[in-house]
């Protein structure tokens, strides 16, 4: 009898370890979510990185003599299209509230144009060619504001993720650029063929637009689409004296990858 009973109680502790030890190895992927993590409250910070195309609005209307878009397409084999660039860039996000962020981004776009005179050629009738290449760099500071909740709570300390979330926002920032021809040109006075490199810079208070969607890829990790309307002038340099405020106006339209703490 008494030895029954001890082998009924060995069973029941063999049982309770292992149980306990499931319990153990369940709790331990959690933990790793959890605790300062993730899962246990709402993400405070997001990074991100971004990929895309931004397309020019101001050489696709250029404005005549006066503005340096319509005025090289006129002389030169440049169309509307040709300083659209591939753009890339980071951002910093500060979650405000369950549905407002702000956000801090940089990016940088370039194109480079190989062109020649349109109605002239060199002694020797080969083509008068030159490279045009455009640059831009803003930075900005950005409001998002999501249509729906990011998530919801399912305890007191765990967080659920939801899958896609939409967005609009709108921002300010500061855009650097470099504008630069470099190559042979025609003195229209004299003729003749010369070589030069001819520079503006600057820097322009800009404005943006913003829509886009969120799609959670875990509880980290988020895929984000999005597309951009930024607009904006600014005066030229030395080398362009006479002609109008560069139109920096343009769509840009990225897909980035940005993980969540």
């Amino acid at each position: 009898m008494d030895r029954r009973v001890d082998v009924s109680r060995l069973r029941t502790m063999l049982a309770g370890l292992l149980l306990a030890g499931m319990g153990s190895a369940l709790a331990a992927p959690l933990s790793a979510q959890g605790g300062d993590g993730y899962l246990f409250r709402e993400p405070r910070v997001s990074l991100s990185v971004r990929l895309g195309y931004e397309a020019l609005m101001g050489p696709r209307s250029p404005g005549g003599e006066t503005d340096v878009f319509g005025f090289t397409q006129d002389l030169l084999t440049i169309d509307g299209g040709d300083h659209d660039a591939p753009v890339f860039g980071g951002e910093i996000g500060l979650r405000l509230s369950d549905r407002l962020d702000l956000t801090v981004d940089v990016s940088q776009a370039r194109s480079e144009v190989v062109s020649e005179f349109r109605d002239w050629v060199d002694n020797n009738d080969l083509p008068i060619q030159q490279t045009t290449t455009f640059t831009r760099r803003p930075v900005s500071f950005s409001l998002k504001y999501f249509l729906s909740e990011r998530g919801r709570r399912v305890s007191r300390f765990a967080w659920v993720p939801r899958e896609w979330v939409p967005y609009v926002g709108a921002g300010l920032g500061s855009t650097w650029y470099k504008f630069e021809q470099n190559g042979d040109f025609v003195d229209f006075e004299t003729f003749e063929v010369f070589y030069d490199r001819i520079t503006t810079t600057g820097r322009a208070t800009t404005g943006h637009l913003l829509a886009g969607v969120q799609y959670s890829l875990g509880p980290q990790f988020v895929l984000t689409g999005e597309g951009r309307y930024r607009f904006g002038s600014s005066q030229l340099g030395n080398d362009f004296i006479g002609f109008d405020d560069m139109d920096l106006s343009g769509l840009h339209f990225t897909v980035g990858m940005g993980v969540r703490f």
